[in-house]
């Protein structure tokens, strides 16, 4: 009734994390499951139609051993979408100084987690954003199926914002529209 929007944060939970992922590599909760009671809130939040789910940077080997939540399929796609049913806009965790990323280039940064099924890329470093522009439209013309998923965020985007008001053409205006 307000006008704002809410995100849940930090998807799917950082109580058992004991480092902080803007400044250590070693963000890990070592517990967390898909069955976990933790994520009752992050289900009662998607029950209740929040608008965004923030997906930490974190590790949670127990959903997948491989990557971080903002780069794993197992959580952005398969928990949290698909098991939680959330159907707004999943936004990263900053991409941009948080240490735990240090490592990846930051171009990567941004089409991992569009392909992990992300949809809103958070940096709070404004001179990366072109990197991550171009890595995404480069990884879009050498995959048509990337560049079907980039299609999809940029439509729950578009769409969270006309929900919000922010945006004052329709979905159809928007379908004619160019690049």
């Amino acid at each position: 009734a307000a006008g704002l929007g809410t995100a849940a944060k930090h998807f799917p939970g950082l109580g058992r994390v004991r480092a902080n992922t803007d400044y250590s590599a070693s963000a890990v909760d070592p517990v967390t499951t898909a069955s976990d009671p933790n994520l009752a809130p992050f289900a009662a939040a998607v029950a209740a139609g929040t608008p965004m789910v923030m997906i930490s940077s974190a590790r949670y080997p127990k959903l997948d051993a491989q990557r971080i939540a903002a780069f794993s399929p197992a959580i952005a796609t398969t928990l949290l979408r698909d098991r939680l049913h959330f159907t707004g806009v999943a936004i990263s965790d900053d991409l941009g100084a948080a240490k735990a990323l240090a490592a990846v280039p930051v171009g990567t940064r941004a089409a991992a987690f569009i392909g992990a099924g992300g949809d809103l890329v958070l940096t709070v470093r404004a001179d990366q954003a072109p990197a991550m522009r171009k890595a995404l439209l480069a990884q879009a013309a050498r995959s048509p199926s990337f560049a079907r998923r980039l299609d999809q965020a940029a439509g729950r985007v578009i769409a969270s914002k006309i929900a919000a008001g922010l945006v004052s053409c329709t979905p159809a205006q928007l379908a004619g529209a160019t690049p």
